[in-house]
């Protein structure tokens, strides 16, 4: 920092005072330090929107508060982007990117790091940034020399222009100082409740705040302690009242060290490299500020920052005790308070990068409307495991009890999917839902970048009846299974589209089931036959029964083929003993099969001597049962166990969906004949009804080859989400697909046609990737196209050089979807019971478990 620079001038005040007191506190033993806190999954489960993809680092995202619904993404190589209608603008907001040192493709924290509108700013159209600048540095700095060069960081206010999605290019710069170290250079800047602008910097960069550097790189106590200093401090200014000179900006009157020892601007201090924050200025919010301060080897901590507060650093890392000189171990106590008596600030929670990752990254308490169960919950995260692989994780906090916090991480799907990226930030929009922004990249590079809306998914309870623990079913009853979708205060069961409900195995188990006969084999053939079969996902074992009669030829081998759509033929794929029917052939498939089988994409094949190539055949596919009846009724209380918990029965004045299956279907179906003594998970799954009533529509539906025209035999998938606004006609898509045979070449929205039929482009979207990635963009429909897309008569299309017309399709349709699952314990039959089990075989030597019966000529 310069001194002599008339952005802002800082006033010294003994400072030999304060190196005998850090001094003194380093050697002091008055701290006992306390254990971390454990990170266990939450009963929160999310799903990721993606709203914007294809940027090159986005660490930030924010609002403009005009009511206007834009996003403003804050890419850490140097650019303000916006999205605007559910479209990524290609124009940015503000491009700083000249104005930055030129970053480092492996690794910098350098870059445009913060952005904050003024709370007037639908009037004065005022807003701040900040961001890294170079400078020449001098011999003995750290920086002096190196790869990464020095350089300083700057607050600076920029305007809009007349055009309400390009700022003026030229802005003022309020304060800057010089940095020793590429690093730990924080970078939120956020108007608080009380109209101020805060603002975070690091302590300089490097390791344990300079004091084992020789000579200390930091000075000789280092900087978070000093208050002579701004780095490793929370700073506040007054930029809308006159400015007090040589500054352009006033200092609040109630700045803990205005008139008196340290900086005028220094808000709270001790921070490491408290690199995001924000206020808790939400409906229903207090105002707190929450800040999370990354740690250096072992220990990452967040906190509520207090004026005037000391938060430990150098002296403790989280909670516990630091010694610069030997940071990989804690020493067993250390002071308590800083220089001048003041007692340091626990952290709210903290824990171990062996627990949670290597760097803490700051959220948001929730305060938006679509994610219930996290109102005035802290969401946020962590960087990632290591440097090596991206590895982020998101978490929310707890509250056991009033006295304390507990970490909790999010389930991501149905699935519990990892993120998979670097977290690089959190945003927040003006509805206060809440964003995650990463990218699979560790440095500010290429386009991998996405922003992503976390939502909670809320699930009904699934009470399978009687509602034993786990209820026990007869595998040999007639007559209807009962079961019921029990309503919770998140989740109205009149919402539901029950035409959508289909009753799957749940858990790792998956059935399939395949009707096989001459007309798919295209022989004329009038035998008829059936295959089933279980597939563990977690182990690759595959079980298969299969029973035909009527060939008009004698059969010579049975196969499972693949990959193949009912109109293509395939290579075998999964030998099949006979000829002859059979039960519960297993043996361990390999990873492509399986995807080939998850996919819908293979086809049992009968072959005989009239029909060489196969006299019938029937295509594998997932199994699921409709219910034969749903009716709404009061029926029980969910405990809120989840899976396989007990439920309880007494009415609670919400509505429950009753479904009743046949029961001898389920059975066959899904092969619950073959459970053995542990429980079998069964579960429910389907969609919202689309249309809200109020607000926008949501369509959550999947893509894949099947529904192309004609349909192909691609084994990528995707997940998608499209948000219509009937009054105004803006449409916005987020996807997310993989395992795609070719590279992708683009992407559309196109209509109006009923599923099977192809029609125009209407709406393009923007694909990034090649085999795997993200599809996003959106624009505004006639109300033609509206009503077309409200009635199903709209489809999003990925195409790529294996099909440019299109490898996978998607039909926009269905609601929000929504799963629930319980545990069934299989009562088994006297025969099933004396049946002979054999260890299933490894992969290429596969085990029947029964001796093939004769049906049909051999």
């Amino acid at each position: 920092m310069r001194s002599s620079r008339q952005e802002r001038t800082v006033r010294r005040r003994g400072p030999g005072a304060i190196v005998g007191a850090i001094v003194s506190l380093l050697a002091m033993s008055l701290f006992a330090p306390r254990a971390e806190a454990e990170i266990r999954k939450g009963n929160v489960t999310i799903k990721l929107e993606t709203v914007a993809a294809g940027l090159t680092g986005p660490e930030h995202l924010t609002h403009a508060g005009d009511g206007s619904g834009r996003l403003f993404i804050v890419d850490q190589a140097g650019q303000i982007r916006i999205v605007k209608n559910g479209v990524l603008l290609s124009r940015p907001f503000l491009d700083l990117t000249a104005l930055l040192p030129a970053l480092n493709p492996g690794f910098d924290e350098r870059g445009l790091l913060g952005l904050a509108f003024h709370p007037d700013y639908v009037h004065n159209g005022r807003f701040f940034v900040r961001y890294s600048a170079p400078r020449a540095g001098s011999a003995g700095e750290p920086c002096f020399g190196t790869t990464r060069g020095c350089h300083e960081e700057i607050l600076a206010e920029f305007g809009v222009s007349s055009d309400p999605d390009l700022a003026n290019p030229g802005g003022r710069i309020l304060f800057r100082v010089d940095k020793p170290q590429f690093n730990h250079n924080s970078g939120t800047v956020a108007f608080g409740p009380d109209g101020f602008l805060y603002f975070t910097l690091g302590d300089g960069g490097g390791a344990n705040d300079g004091l084992a550097d020789n000579p200390p790189s930091h000075g000789p106590f280092g900087n978070a302690q000093n208050i002579e200093v701004p780095l490793g401090k929370i700073l506040r200014l007054d930029v809308d009242s006159p400015p007090q000179a040589p500054r352009p900006y006033a200092t609040p009157a109630d700045n803990p060290f205005l008139g008196r020892d340290g900086l005028d601007e220094i808000y709270a201090y001790g921070l490491r490299n408290p690199f995001r924050f924000a206020f808790d200025d939400g409906p229903g919010g207090d105002g707190t500020l929450w800040l999370a301060d990354v740690g250096q080897n072992l220990f990452e901590e967040v906190d509520t920052i207090v004026n005037g507060g000391n938060y430990g650093w150098v002296i403790r890392e989280g909670s516990h005790c630091f010694d610069p000189f030997n940071p990989l171990t804690p020493p067993a106590s250390c002071s308590s308070t800083g220089a001048f008596g003041e007692p340091f600030i626990e952290p709210i929670v903290d824990y171990s990068h062996a627990e949670g990752g290597i760097s803490v990254i700051g959220g948001y308490v929730y305060r938006g409307t679509r994610s219930p169960d996290l109102t005035g919950k802290y969401v946020f995260g962590d960087f990632s495991a290591s440097f090596g692989a991206p590895g982020g994780r998101l978490y929310f906090l707890e509250r056991p009890d009033p006295d304390s916090f507990a970490i909790r991480e999010f389930v991501n799907g149905p699935g519990d999917r990892p993120y998979g990226l670097f977290l690089k930030g959190f945003g927040e929009d003006q509805d206060r839902e809440v964003y995650a922004l990463g990218s699979t990249a560790l440095a500010p590079t290429g386009n991998t970048g996405v922003v992503q809306r976390i939502v909670e998914v809320v699930n009904p309870v699934l009470d399978i009846k009687p509602g034993s623990c786990p209820a026990r079913l007869n595998g040999v009853a007639r007559g209807v299974l009962p079961m019921a979708l029990l309503g919770t205060p998140g989740f109205d069961v009149n919402t539901i589209d029950t035409a959508t409900l289909r009753l799957t195995r749940g858990g790792s188990i998956v059935a399939f089931t395949a009707t096989i006969d001459g007309a798919q084999a295209g022989t004329g053939s009038t035998a008829t036959g059936h295959g089933s079969a279980t597939l563990d996902t977690a182990s690759n074992l595959l079980c298969t029964d299969v029973r035909f009669s009527g060939l008009l030829g004698t059969q010579t081998n049975q196969h499972y083929h693949g990959p193949a759509t009912r109109a293509d033929n395939a290579s075998v794929i999964i030998q099949l003993p006979g000829p002859g029917n059979f039960t519960n052939y297993c043996t361990t498939i390999s990873d492509a099969n399986e995807r080939t089988l998850l996919a819908g994409l293979s086809y049992i094949n009968i072959h005989s001597t009239r029909n060489p190539g196969g006299e019938i055949r029937g295509q594998v596919l997932p199994a699921s049962v409709a219910p034969v009846r749903v009716h709404v009724e009061d029926v029980g209380t969910p405990s809120g166990e989840g899976a396989c918990g007990c439920q309880g029965s007494e009415p609670d004045g919400i509505p429950d969906l009753v479904l009743q299956f046949d029961n001898q279907e389920v059975f066959s179906a899904l092969r619950l004949r073959s459970g053995g003594d542990a429980p079998d998970t069964l579960a429910v799954s389907g969609h919202r009804l689309p249309r809200t009533g109020s607000g926008p529509t949501r369509f959550e539906f999947d893509m894949d080859g099947s529904q192309e025209v004609p349909p192909n035999i691609s084994l990528g998938r995707a997940a998608c989400g499209v948000t219509l606004d009937e009054a105004t006609g803006n449409v916005s898509v987020g996807c997310t697909y993989e395992g795609m045979t070719g590279i992708t070449a683009a992407a559309h929205i196109h209509g109006l046609a009923q599923p099977g039929v192809n029609a125009s482009v209407i709406v393009p979207l923007t694909e990034i990737g090649d085999r795997s990635g993200t599809i996003t963009g959106g624009g505004t429909l006639t109300p033609a196209q509206v009503q077309g897309m409200l009635d199903g008569l709209t489809y999003v299309n990925l195409h790529t050089d294996f099909k440019p017309g299109g490898e996978i399709r998607g039909q926009i349709a269905g609601g929000e979807k929504f799963g629930a699952s319980d545990c069934v314990q299989v009562i088994r039959s006297p025969e099933s019971r004396a049946r002979t089990t054999m260890r299933p075989a490894a992969t290429g030597a596969p085990t029947v478990r029964r001796r093939p019966t004769s049906s049909g000529p051999r």
